[in-house]
């Protein structure tokens, strides 16, 4: 394979890849940590997100089609790589309220 082959093939596979921050993973992941199937664990965190508990991201990053997991292979070959917008999760800590405050005075009329 030719360098501007390599480089050209580098360059449309980055291009625009978002770097995910810390804390946020994707349904899978959890799915591992949490030793359940992806799509209970989707419908647990559809739970929590309505709940205010989750939040969730689109993050743009480099997918390989043709993972050794799918059957089929993707048009284009067995490691083309593209960039593709995937869903990630994270907990949203819970907010603490201050104490109240013990300036308000009660009239005692």
């Amino acid at each position: 394979m030719s360098t501007w082959v390599k480089a050209l093939e580098k360059y449309i596979s980055t291009k625009g890849e978002e770097v995910i921050p810390p804390g946020w993973q994707t349904r899978n992941e959890i799915a591992k940590l949490f030793g359940r199937t992806p799509s209970t664990t989707s419908r647990i965190i559809a739970e929590m997100m309505k709940e205010g508990k989750a939040e969730t991201k689109k993050f743009k990053g480099v997918v390989c089609a043709g993972e050794k997991n799918q059957k089929k292979l993707v048009k284009g070959g067995p490691r083309q790589k593209y960039l593709r917008k995937t869903p990630y999760f994270r907990l949203i800590p819970p907010t603490t309220k201050p104490p109240a405050s013990k300036s308000y005075k009660q009239s005692s009329k």
